[in-house]
């Protein structure tokens, strides 16, 4: 298949999608109420059943629509954009600690490895200096949010994996365990990038659907403490920051 074929499909999918979700506006469809079939989908705009299933997937993925076994796709319930206010007092983990949030912070992995250029530009690190990454999922309200990457130099938390078998909040262990203050974040920067096959299944999501790229740098009183970086869900996450 060709990559001009490959392109077609896509925005034939998307104008599918963008169709589904007028007519849900323009007949004023309720939760649970029944969509066009596929077939008759597939029939107006001329393409295959297929072509017509990855557009109500796409528009699945974000939510928007569900499926029945057997027949077909139906109104979802409408989903609430979970907002996130960016504060550089308060971490991520702090904002959704309420129980209603249901806040999820799960350790994926984590390794030493060495640090690149702008690590050790931002750490002052040299060739042999290591830093301790961690892989986090987020999930709020019982939904993947943010997949979040943290490197942190080794040499300002010595034997950091102790203190990962029952993982919460980075914030606590540098606070309780490494004595530190409360890491302040001193910059920001936000960008919207395509997802990869890992995030799409880890998050659930389309591979249509842009996630929300945030890289941070969090200091304490001594320096540079964290090189941050998350991915998130574009389609339920808000980010706000008061300027």
């Amino acid at each position: 298949m060709s990559d001009g074929h490959l392109v077609k499909t896509q925005l034939m999918k998307l104008k599918i999608a963008d169709y589904v979700i007028g007519y849900i506006r323009t007949h004023r469809l309720s939760t649970d109420e029944m969509l066009p079939s596929e077939n008759s989908l597939a029939i107006q705009f001329g393409v295959s059943r297929n072509v017509v299933r990855g557009a109500l997937d796409h528009l699945r993925s974000q939510g928007k629509v569900y499926a029945r076994k057997g027949k077909g796709f139906f109104v979802a319930e409408k989903q609430q954009f979970i907002v996130y206010q960016q504060d550089v007092n308060v971490g991520f983990s702090e904002t959704f600690q309420e129980p209603v949030y249901r806040y999820e912070s799960k350790l994926l992995s984590w390794t030493l490895i060495r640090a690149k250029q702008v690590e050790k530009e931002i750490f002052g690190l040299s060739e042999d200096d290591q830093l301790y990454r961690l892989k986090v999922l987020r999930s709020v309200m019982g939904l993947p949010l943010a997949i979040c990457y943290s490197e942190i130099p080794q040499r300002m938390v010595p034997n950091l994996e102790q203190y990962l078998s029952d993982f919460y909040s980075l914030n606590d262990i540098l606070v309780d365990k490494y004595g530190y203050e409360h890491p302040i974040c001193k910059s920001v920067a936000v960008e919207v990038v395509l997802p990869t096959v890992s995030k799409i299944h880890l998050l659930g999501i389309d591979a249509g659907i842009p996630l929300l790229k945030e890289t941070n740098v969090f200091e304490v009183s001594g320096g540079p403490v964290e090189y941050f970086q998350v991915y998130a869900r574009s389609d339920r996450f808000k980010l706000k920051i008061n300027v």
